[in-house]
């Protein structure tokens, strides 16, 4: 079920946390969600950010809100936040300041990645993404086409946006 949540932002250390409208993400329309345990953390590629930043009422954006108000358990390690830093300071309506308290020192994957096993993703610049949620057993999230043209064929779960945002199946089994 959809909801508006005006007032729900938990104080976080950015409470400006604005988008490219000047809409803050946590007064975008958030979906209710099981408690975090019950649905895997999330990989966010960066295109998620940049449709967030552009759309306040996307999906992309929704999910961003979950994260940071606690709903959705998002991981990232530094080369996942190395491209999202770079691809938004490229674009002039967005603002890294804006999405950087999601990559907090405490949901950083520290872990061994092995982008090198996803050679089937034909852009190499994604395979950090991917290689990431596989070794988090997280679902990765992406509007990508190189990454969700291969779905089908590897064991990571690869979500767009909107089938991120379906509620969990009763045993807490992800849209």
């Amino acid at each position: 079920m959809l909801r508006h949540a005006p007032g729900a932002c938990k104080p976080k250390p950015s409470p400006a946390f604005g988008l490219a409208r000047g809409v803050r993400l946590c007064e975008a329309r958030v979906r209710e969600e099981p408690p975090v345990k019950d649905r895997p953390p999330l990989v966010l590629d960066t295109n998620v950010f940049v449709a967030a930043g552009f759309r306040p009422s996307s999906a992309s954006a929704r999910l961003i809100a979950d994260a940071l108000n606690g709903r959705r358990a998002f991981v990232w390690n530094r080369a996942t936040r190395r491209e999202t830093r770079a691809v938004l300071a490229r674009i002039p309506r967005l603002d890294w300041a804006r999405f950087a308290p999601l990559f907090a020192p405490a949901a950083e994957f520290t872990g061994e990645t092995r982008p090198g096993d996803f050679t089937l993703v034909e852009d190499p610049s994604d395979r950090k993404f991917i290689a990431l949620a596989a070794a988090a057993g997280a679902q990765l999230v992406s509007s990508d086409a190189h990454l969700l043209s291969v779905r089908d064929r590897v064991t990571v779960e690869i979500l767009t946006p909107s089938e991120a945002q379906r509620p969990a199946g009763p045993a807490g089994d992800g849209p």
